[in-house]
């Protein structure tokens, strides 16, 4: 299906893939937690995407699974995140829910925020300003 472009040009979509690591984008991510009055704060810092979205899946499965389901995920470090890396919020979320508890987001940068938005997602999430609001709501 051709589309006509603003110039009176017509051209055929296509779809490609990006390898992130061939044009120089690295991707990394590094997960820590600590804890907080009782609420288990999960830092991923790096990117959630194609690559690292499987790894923090795995780690939020555990969380879930060893009991910790009231979780506050701090990402004011996290840079980027791909559609795979929002499914795994989903399916967290869902397992937490069913758990009897709540996942609660902290720090997005706006970059971060309009992904959540524009995937309808940050409306299954309580959004705070920072860890510290987070805890406390």
């Amino acid at each position: 299906m051709a589309i006509t472009t603003d110039f009176g040009l017509r051209v055929k979509p296509r779809s490609f893939n990006v390898d992130a690591r061939r044009i120089g984008i690295q991707s990394e991510m590094n997960i820590t937690e600590n804890r907080r009055d009782g609420v288990l704060i999960v830092v991923p810092i790096g990117r959630i995407d194609s690559n690292t979205s499987p790894e923090f899946g795995r780690h939020m499965n555990a969380v879930i699974d060893r009991g910790d389901v009231n979780i506050v995920v701090d990402m004011a470090g996290l840079e980027y995140i791909s559609s795979t890396g929002l499914s795994v919020f989903l399916s967290s979320a869902k397992k937490i829910k069913a758990a009897g508890g709540r996942m609660a987001l902290s720090g997005l940068n706006s970059r971060i925020r309009l992904a959540f938005e524009m995937s309808g997602f940050l409306r299954l999430f309580p959004v705070f300003q920072n860890v510290d609001a987070a805890v406390a709501g």
